[in-house]
């Protein structure tokens, strides 16, 4: 894994540029072959065999069109456990070594400029949040560019496509997004209850985190008595967990808190 043919057939041209090759070099070699590094495979892998073959032969090499071969062992062994990765002929569609063709399509590909559509479609439903994600990301000691807030977007997307904003503020759909961000992926993957220690404490941050937005934003919450703070902290954690059980576990909410 991955079972990247593409990058293995451009491993093996670099191969043909080195003179002594070792088993850790055909570690190398293979993350040559992909695109979109990340940083670190970059620096470990990738600029040692560039220093060695040199920057013209390595960009030569990533431009070459995909041999019509590589692409049909692709496509054409998409059965059983086994089978080639599809996602690396987009990487290539968009690096113009191959031409995007209607076969791709009917293997379940997405066009890019499709894809391009999509996320300019998400990042304008995001974008009116983005303040409060900014909040949101400052309360909880978060870098607002980070996989947990990637994953706080994608949930908010999730709660609008079930119909959550025109029912609940966009405070509180954050807050709902980010209280299901801390948990989503393990109690409710699971089918738990919502009364664990983990998805108490992830609610009681995101109510924590409401009540101070809307006492920063409005001025008659600085006069409230903390007693008064403490029971709003309450009807506001109470309001999330039913909002989430519903939206999340598909049960029905016992109250529906229009905040």
């Amino acid at each position: 894994m991955p079972r990247n043919l593409i990058a293995a057939w451009r491993a093996t041209e670099v191969l043909h540029c080195l003179d002594v090759i070792e088993r850790e070099t055909l570690v190398a070699v293979n993350y040559t072959g992909k695109r979109n590094h990340s940083g670190d495979d970059f620096e470990r892998y990738v600029r040692p065999i560039i220093s060695k073959i040199g920057k013209q032969t390595y960009s030569a090499i990533m431009a070459m069109p995909v041999p019509e071969e590589i692409i049909r062992a692709i496509l054409d062994n998409q059965k059983g456990d086994l089978k080639p990765d599809l996602w690396p002929i987009v990487d290539e569609v968009l690096a113009g070594t191959i031409i995007w063709r209607q076969e791709f399509a009917n293997a379940g590909l997405e066009h890019p400029d499709e894809t391009d559509a999509k996320k300019r479609a998400k990042k304008e439903k995001i974008a009116k949040f983005e303040y409060l994600l900014i909040s949101y990301a400052k309360f909880r000691n978060r870098p607002r560019d980070s996989v947990v807030m990637d994953d706080v977007e994608k949930i908010i997307l999730e709660l609008i496509g079930k119909g959550a904003d025109r029912t609940y503020s966009d405070c509180a759909i954050v807050a709902l997004a980010g209280a299901a961000g801390d948990f989503i992926g393990s109690e409710l993957a699971d089918g738990n209850c919502f009364d664990c220690h983990r998805t108490r404490e992830a609610i009681s941050k995101s109510a924590q985190w409401l009540v101070f937005e809307w006492t920063n934003s409005h001025f008659a919450f600085l006069f409230w008595k903390s007693t008064g703070k403490l029971c709003l902290l309450s009807l506001i954690e109470n309001f999330l967990r039913q909002t989430l059980n519903e939206c999340f576990s598909q049960k029905p909410a016992d109250v529906k808190v229009p905040v």
